[in-house]
């Protein structure tokens, strides 16, 4: 007769697939996946960013030319 499985044994179990799983993760796929991931979102915020002030810029670009105008013809009336 094969010896009956207790409940503590069933936890243990348990507790060495967990962690077992989760050494894998971090082995494994945490370097391969997260890791580059986690440079992309850098990266990618970096760009938002750089797209938000060029926004910002442009959108001043039609006041910055009327101040440019009014510069140049006030320089002219002198």
């Amino acid at each position: 007769m094969a010896p009956a499985t207790t409940d503590r044994d069933r936890w243990l179990a348990l507790g060495l697939l967990v962690a077992a799983l989760a050494i894998a993760y971090f082995v494994l796929l945490h370097p391969w996946w997260t890791v580059p991931m986690i440079d992309v979102e850098s990266r990618i915020e970096t760009l938002q960013e750089r797209e938000l002030r060029i926004r910002t810029q442009l959108a001043q670009a039609p006041d910055v030319e009327k101040r440019l105008v009014q510069v140049q013809a006030a320089q002219r009336g002198r």
